[in-house]
C-alpha cells in the first residue's frame, strides 16, 4: 500500500503567491514579482516558474505584457 505524498506548505504558499500575482495581471493592476517574491521569501524567478505553471494547468491565456501596454 502506497501513502499519499502530502504537498510541501511551503509550496503552496507558492502557488497561493503566483496566484495572486496571476490576478493582477488579469485585473490589470500593474504589480511586478518583487511584491509576492518578498512577501514570501523567495526569488521572483521563483515566483515567475510558479506563475509560468499555474497558466499552463489551468490553460490561461494572458501575458504580463498586457500590463505595460
Amino acid at each position: 500500500m502506497h501513502r499519499r505524498r502530502q504537498p510541501h506548505p511551503r509550496r503552496e504558499l507558492l502557488v497561493a503567491a503566483a496566484a495572486l500575482y496571476i490576478a493582477c495581471i488579469i485585473n490589470e493592476e500593474n504589480h511586478t514579482q518583487k511584491i509576492p517574491a518578498e512577501a514570501t521569501d523567495v526569488t521572483e524567478a521563483t515566483i515567475r516558474n510558479r506563475y509560468t505553471e499555474l497558466k499552463t494547468v489551468l490553460d490561461l491565456d494572458i501575458s504580463v505584457a498586457k500590463t505595460l501596454e
